[in-house]
């Protein structure tokens, strides 16, 4: 069987890393924190395991993912780094 893992990336502090749209990453990292972070499973570490996709995803386009009945934040996993949060659905099917 294959699974599909789709990833995003929120930086905690986007004014320190280099080459993005802070103003954009730093209204992600707060839409996210003030209102889906409690609602999210965490996570300490998720391997890859054989047979699974990953799917690199933005923000805006991994939110979409989030249709609050196939897939709801409760869903979503979450590891929580120092820099940042990575957001993760695994699923068995293409999304």
């Amino acid at each position: 069987m294959e699974n599909y893992l789709y990833k995003a990336v929120i930086y905690k502090e986007p004014d320190k890393i280099g080459n993005m749209d802070v103003t954009a990453e730093t209204a992600n990292r707060d839409d996210f924190v003030n209102n889906y972070l409690s609602q999210t499973l965490h996570v300490d570490d998720l391997e890859l395991m054989s047979n699974v996709f990953l799917i690199e995803k933005t923000y805006a386009d991994f939110k979409t993912l989030v249709d609050g009945s196939t897939v709801t934040w409760t869903n979503v996993r979450v590891e929580d780094g120092s820099w940042f949060y990575d957001l993760y659905i695994l699923s068995e099917n293409p999304l």
